[in-house]
């Protein structure tokens, strides 16, 4: 008997507001299904990362665009061949850096080197290295947010408040979730352990 795919109805619902958050391998096998509503979303998902990287490696807006239009190529034309869609984020960050370098190259008498701190001409190894590290804090940032967008809305909301709020009062944030207070530090351990989780599907 067919396993019954269940990934036709859910991408008829993506474009509906309040739909689930496909994952990456889902919105891969959708882009090769044809759907076009499962590109936008993946090209949404990873537009920022990707003209971040050519951003942190000083090239100038329309390189950037360049870089962008290329990654975008390369990920059509490679999809069917990724081997691993839940390694696609480290996937485009590689493909996205050998494009940027690309560019740079074509451009390079063109691009002044940066200065040291003391105001000296620089040198392009050390502006590697600074690039290198400069990736590699895009790369968790991005991670990290594709795992809290994986969170579902009462955990981002308790996180939020007990992490990132001006306070940790349980018992504002037990009549804005409508929970009992004693119920708030054993779900806070759950959705930590769900963004866990997450972030090592992620590789982190």
């Amino acid at each position: 008997m067919e396993r019954r795919d269940d990934l036709i109805p859910k991408l008829a619902e993506m474009d509906r507001p309040g739909a689930p958050t496909l994952s990456d391998a889902e919105l891969v096998r959708g882009c090769l299904r044809g759907s076009e509503v499962a590109w936008g979303q993946l090209l949404g998902r990873y537009q920022r990362l990707i003209y971040s990287i050519p951003v942190r490696m000083g090239l100038t807006p329309d390189e950037c665009s360049d870089v962008f239009q290329g990654v975008c190529s390369i990920l059509l034309e490679k999809l069917e061949t990724l081997r691993d869609p839940k390694m696609l984020s480290s996937w485009i960050m590689t493909t996205t850096r050998r494009e940027a370098l690309r560019v740079r190259r074509v451009g390079r008498r063109e691009v002044p080197l940066p200065e040291t701190e003391d105001g000296e001409p620089g040198d392009w190894a050390q502006v590697e290295v600074r690039i290198e590290q400069d990736l590699l804090a895009v790369e968790r940032e991005h991670n990290l947010r594709l795992a809290w967008e994986r969170l579902d809305d009462r955990c981002r909301t308790i996180l939020e408040a007990l992490f990132f709020g001006p306070d940790q009062d349980y018992k504002r944030l037990s009549k804005l979730l409508d929970m009992p207070i004693g119920s708030i530090g054993p779900t806070r351990m759950r959705c930590l352990a769900h963004l866990r989780r997450e972030l090592q599907r992620l590789g982190m």
